[in-house]
């Protein structure tokens, strides 16, 4: 799972297929969803890090230093519901206000129930969390060179792996083209000290296979083979929950 930290929890596509008309109506009433997704993730995030402060810190928010907090915390379908259907919210609120339109009214109200409700199943059910959070790296720079390559499209991606092994979702991709003769070199950025990094790439069937047997030293360029790309493991979407914070269950005494 990625973490909440790397953003871009939803995409278009998925704000689309939860309501097919939140990008016309966007367009009409001259919304930036983009800026409306953005937003929601922001004060989402400010939420998970106040609930993790304190329920990890046996509430006492975060006074303490030694629980966890939204750094820890990974994306799960749970808070995607939570924050698609927050945008929605603040889509229509705004379609509302601009028009004075009650079909808008009723889209905001009933997405701001929508709201409430995943973001409660969201903090029983638990924030998903890890105990050594490895951030996606910033997307790589990739450098068309003299080379044997034949014509091809190549969107390249990176992974940033700590002293323990545990390995980051995948950085934002960086597309090229490659005429015939070039050749591709990439080089990691974004990386943390004393950590190393993977390589993924994909060619026309846009599938990310990691390219390197052993992780790359920081610094250190790789160069596609004149023989194109291999068939390693698909590039999966970061680290695995170590445990979930729950919301803690306090009983009146007597």
């Amino acid at each position: 799972m990625a973490l909440l930290v790397d953003g871009s929890w939803c995409n278009m596509d998925e704000l689309q297929t939860y309501d097919g008309s939140a990008t016309s109506v966007a367009a009409e009433e001259g919304i930036d969803l983009s800026v409306k997704m953005a937003l929601s993730e922001a004060w989402i995030t400010d939420k998970v890090d106040d609930f993790l402060h304190w329920e990890s810190n046996c509430g006492q928010g975060g006074s303490l230093q030694s629980g966890l907090s939204v750094s820890n915390a990974v994306i799960d379908d749970r808070l995607k519901r939570w924050h698609l259907t927050h945008t929605l919210a603040l889509l229509y609120r705004d379609a509302s206000f601009s028009q004075v339109n009650d079909r808008f009214r009723k889209k905001w109200e009933a997405y701001e129930t929508e709201t409430v409700r995943y973001k409660d199943e969201y903090f029983n059910n638990g924030v998903p969390y890890v105990s050594s959070p490895v951030r996606k790296p910033a997307a790589p720079i990739v450098t068309v060179t003299a080379g044997n390559l034949t014509a091809a499209a190549y969107f390249i991606a990176t992974t940033q792996v700590d002293s323990l092994g545990n390995e980051s979702a995948l950085s934002d991709v960086t597309s090229t083209q490659a005429a015939d003769g070039n050749g591709i070199t990439v080089t990691a950025t974004g990386l943390a000290a004393g950590n190393v990094w993977n390589i993924y790439a994909a060619d026309s069937d846009g599938v990310m296979r990691r390219q390197n047997d052993v992780p790359l030293e920081a610094g250190v360029a790789w160069t596609i083979p004149d023989a194109g790309l291999v068939e390693g493991a698909v590039g999966g979407g970061g680290q695995a929950p170590t445990g979930r914070v729950k919301m803690r269950r306090i009983m009146p005494r007597g």
